[in-house]
C-alpha cells in the first residue's frame, strides 16, 4: 500500500476515520465539542489567537482520540 496511489490512500485514511467516527462515542463527543468551540469563536469572535489555540487544542484532542481508536 506505501506505493499505492493517493486517491488510494486518502480513501483507506477516510473509511477508517468514519469507522472510529461510527463505533467511538468518545469521538463523536469530541467533534461535537470541537464544533461548539468554532461556534463559539464565530459568534462571540474573540481574539484571533484564542480561536487559533481553541483550533489547535480541538485538533489535537480528535487526533489522539483517532489514535487511541486505532489502538483497541
Amino acid at each position: 500500500q506505501k506505493n499505492s496511489r493517493l486517491r488510494h490512500r486518502l480513501r483507506f485514511a477516510i473509511n477508517g476515520i468514519l469507522a472510529a467516527f461510527k463505533s467511538e462515542a468518545s469521538l463523536r463527543f469530541q467533534v461535537l465539542a470541537s464544533a461548539g468551540l468554532m461556534f463559539f469563536c464565530i459568534l462571540f469572535r474573540p481574539s484571533a489567537i484564542w480561536c487559533a489555540i481553541f483550533a489547535a487544542m480541538a485538533t489535537l484532542v480528535i487526533s489522539l482520540e483517532l489514535v487511541n481508536s486505532a489502538f483497541e
